[in-house]
């Protein structure tokens, strides 16, 4: 966006601030150049963290992305895969318009006791899941473990929009999970070799990623406080957070799976 519309935008931001009464804004994965522009912005910090993602490396299915991992990491893949056979199930792929509201309950469900079992706060409340079959069109893609007699042992819930998949929110019965790496990883990635999509963002934390093949890519956000004491102190914090993060992008990515430092070439 031009210099004229982003202030506009900020302007207009602040507005609303002041008739909330609100004391801080926070503008979230948001491009480096917005949070760039932003922080220098008076009254604005800018942060930089970090997601695991995966992206596309142009190779034609699960088969050729495998082939440029090295022969260990390629055969743990391979074994977490078969985990679900194990358990007697497969993988079914439902599309938003195509979850029934049985589908949304149980992916609440899952969801719901993830976030017990994290001790976590459960933002998505059931309004949410309520209205989300009829708002969110085919946004959702939905991955469930399915077994053979129809029951439903696990689900991760994901969004996919242009190019990108999103996700995820994930869940299982007890005894199901195993399931984990091939409902959150494996089959979404695989899904997006089949579609040509370029990148799967699979969510906050977890070291475990990189294992997958899913690498840290730097994300960035933007924040006005209000009280400026407070501020001071998040900017100093910042400073030496943003140090600390670089470093860590930097050391983490030669710790993938693949022959050399870096995925195979697109």
């Amino acid at each position: 966006r031009s210099p004229a519309v982003r202030e506009a935008l900020v302007a207009g931001l602040h507005a609303l601030a002041d008739a909330a009464e609100a004391q801080s804004i926070h503008v979230l994965f948001c491009p480096e150049e917005t949070g760039t522009a932003l922080g220098a912005h008076p009254d604005w910090v800018h942060r930089l963290t970090h997601q695991f993602h995966w992206t596309n490396p142009g190779v034609v299915d699960f088969e050729g992305w495998l082939a440029g991992f090295r022969a260990r990491e390629r055969k743990k893949v391979r074994r977490e895969r078969r985990r679900l056979a194990e358990l007697g199930a497969q993988v079914q792929m439902i599309r938003g318009t195509a979850l029934t509201t049985d589908h949304w309950s149980q992916l609440h469900h899952f969801y719901r006791d993830t976030v017990a079992r994290k001790h976590a706060t459960p933002y998505l409340n059931p309004a949410w899941w309520e209205g989300a079959r009829g708002r969110l069109g085919d946004l959702p893609l939905a991955f469930l473990a399915t077994t053979t007699e129809g029951e439903t042992l696990a689900g991760a819930l994901a969004f996919q929009a242009g190019a990108h998949l999103y996700g995820r929110y994930w869940g299982c019965t007890e005894g199901a999970h195993q399931a984990h790496f091939e409902l959150c990883y494996h089959h979404p990635i695989e899904r997006c070799l089949a579609a040509g999509w370029t990148r799967f963002e699979a969510g906050a934390q977890g070291m475990h990623k990189i294992k997958r093949g899913l690498l840290p890519h730097a994300t960035h956000s933007a924040h006005w406080i209000r009280h400026p004491g407070l501020r001071h102190a998040i900017l100093d914090h910042l400073a030496v957070e943003r140090r600390h993060i670089e470093a860590e992008i930097a050391g983490l990515a030669g710790h993938g799976p693949f022959h050399r430092a870096d995925p195979p070439a697109g």
